[in-house]
């Protein structure tokens, strides 16, 4: 295999508060993503430390559940009466519908397409229920957008899918929904994706994602589990704690997935997020990197990414927005990867 998983482990010197003589010796591990290169440091111990930041208040996220569910848009009640309509030359029907996901334009665009989908009628979910159906069902809505925007024969062809689930991941709504863009230029984390795998298939005459599930299969120590097409893995060099990805094979952009993908990917985020509720966590944001919609890329697999942020509490932390990772675009693991999968794994094997 051509895939190298390279790390350096350090240790920092930390002056004892007890004893003006002695030091406290910090583990740290600088861990190399295979593909992109990108650094990640995992902190030996730190997600003890963590842990006096707090779990997510439920109280408080039943209380402002319950405020704003009077005067959300996405509600049933209001959903019809205040959410816009796409032009009906191109959609007849106004808004797309889905079991009970209802896609329409998004407001507040940047992208030159770009709708938001709601998930449920139920204005909050807890992570545990995120049922596979409602997440297929959304992400049904979306590709139904993405097709005909590709129909139009159009220049954008450039199209992600992501969700910001509560305030702390950038939500401006507690109403369970995703977002879908499509656009004329490329995302950027998506171009890079594309571009180191075209460089790994040229080096190689082998496609990176598929080799990476083989490794990582055959190591079993991030191997998380498999649903159909989907491959579920803890990242060698994680975004940060509780990072997972996921691999849609032989799949390079969105609009070649199956009904049985989305069910299949619905299954899997069900249950990610089963584990994220029953870690105490209550906020996360997820993102679909796909290759151009009207290309088939022999060297590139579609991939989803999940990772939880900060707890719903009062005066929360977000330890995950520091400029590490805003702008150095570093990643920070409070625990091993393997460790975190290990977890995730007894969870994700439960029907």
């Amino acid at each position: 295999m051509n895939i190298s998983f390279e790390k350096i482990v350090i240790k920092a010197k930390i002056q004892n508060r007890e004893n003006d003589s002695g030091m406290d010796l910090q583990q740290m591990e600088y861990r190399r993503d295979p593909l992109t290169e990108r650094i990640c440091t995992v902190i030996i111990g730190f997600a003890e430390k963590l842990k006096i930041l707090g779990e997510a208040d439920r109280d408080l996220i039943n209380r402002i559940a319950e405020a704003t569910k009077k005067t959300c848009p996405f509600c049933p009640e209001a959903i019809e009466k205040v959410t816009p309509v796409f032009p009906k030359k191109y959609f007849p029907e106004g808004r797309i519908k889905t079991g009970e996901s209802v896609l329409f334009p998004n407001l507040f665009p940047r992208s030159e397409f770009e709708a938001v989908a709601v998930l449920s009628k139920k204005h909050y979910l807890k992570l545990d229920e995120f049922t596979p159906e409602l997440l297929a069902n959304a992400l049904k809505s979306c590709l139904i957008f993405i097709s005909r925007i590709k129909e139009m024969g159009l220049s954008e062809k450039y199209a992600t899918i992501g969700c910001n689930n509560l305030f702390p991941a950038g939500a401006s709504s507690m109403h369970p929904h995703i977002q879908v863009s499509v656009r004329s230029v490329p995302f950027y984390i998506n171009k890079i994706l594309i571009e180191k795998s075209m460089k790994f298939f040229k080096s190689n005459g082998s496609n990176f994602w598929d080799e990476l599930v083989t490794v990582e299969k055959e190591s079993g120590e991030r191997y998380i589990g498999n649903i159909g097409r989907t491959e579920w893995i803890v990242p060698f060099a994680p975004m940060g704690g509780n990072d997972v990805m996921c691999i849609i094979k032989h799949r390079s952009n969105l609009t070649e997935f199956s009904e049985e993908d989305l069910m299949d990917i619905g299954k899997g985020l069900s249950k990610i997020l089963t584990y994220y509720e029953h870690d105490g966590l209550s906020s996360f944001n997820f993102v679909i990197h796909s290759g151009p919609i009207n290309e088939k890329l022999e060297y590139f697999w579609s991939s989803l990414r999940i990772i939880p942020r900060a707890n719903l509490r009062e005066g929360y932390v977000s330890t995950d927005s520091w400029y590490g990772t805003s702008l150095l675009f570093e990643g920070v693991s409070s625990e091993y990867p393997e460790k975190q999968a290990e977890k995730i794994r007894a969870v994700f094997k439960t029907k």
